[in-house]
């Protein structure tokens, strides 16, 4: 009788819903009025599908979209858990994020 094929690590359970606490219109309305190089301090969680994603060495942009728009993603390895994971996400894979509003 054969061996049954090795297999790599477990992949993380994948969670059945995720809890935002704005879209992404409310995220432009809300902050409307930050200048560029601004932090809030104010942390959100947003869900969607991702529409670009472009990882360039231990910074990555991204683009969530949901059903009121699109927010820009901006993760940095040193303070984003699972961060090679993240630059590896598919073109139209449903995330959900949480993290500090800010303008690039």
């Amino acid at each position: 009788m054969a061996e049954p094929p090795v297999l790599g690590p477990p992949v993380p359970e994948i969670p059945y819903r995720f809890e935002r606490t704005a879209a992404a219109a409310d995220i432009h309305e809300r902050y409307a009025d930050l200048a560029p190089g601004d932090e809030t301090g104010a942390v959100v969680s947003v869900a969607g599908r991702l529409m670009l994603n472009r990882p360039q060495g231990k910074v990555a942009f991204a683009e969530l979209r949901d059903s009121s728009g699109a927010v820009q993603l901006f993760a940095l390895a040193t303070v984003t858990a699972d961060f090679e994971r993240f630059t590896r996400l598919s073109l139209g894979d449903w995330i959900g994020v949480s993290g500090e509003v800010v303008r690039t």
